[in-house]
């Protein structure tokens, strides 16, 4: 026979029964680790986007490899002592400008 209770019907710590339930503190901390997460998250897909735009102007320009592409930025991210993110938002900036 199929027990027809979800789990929060089975489960009493759910609703406050005997499992011992997380303290505000220990909430509080872990949403505050939750929302660096989503932060990072967030900062992480802005960055790949304007990567993966400067690497498709490569290509497109030079007619090179999406990996050779970012190596091209890579190496100019350390000849210029600068993060790949800055190459990447100049190259993508002097390209829109090139086309207006």
């Amino acid at each position: 026979m199929r027990d027809s209770k979800t789990p929060r019907d089975r489960d009493p710590g759910v609703l406050g029964g005997d499992t011992p339930q997380p303290d505000a503190e220990a909430l509080g901390g872990r949403v505050e680790e939750l929302s660096a997460l989503v932060a990072g998250l967030h900062r992480a897909m802005e960055t790949r986007g304007v990567i993966e735009q400067a690497k498709g102007i490569l290509i497109a320009t030079t007619g090179c490899s999406p990996d050779e592409a970012f190596e091209m930025l890579r190496l100019q991210s350390q000849g210029e002592n600068r993060k790949v993110l800055e190459i990447a938002r100049e190259l993508v900036a002097q390209h829109q400008r090139s086309r207006l």
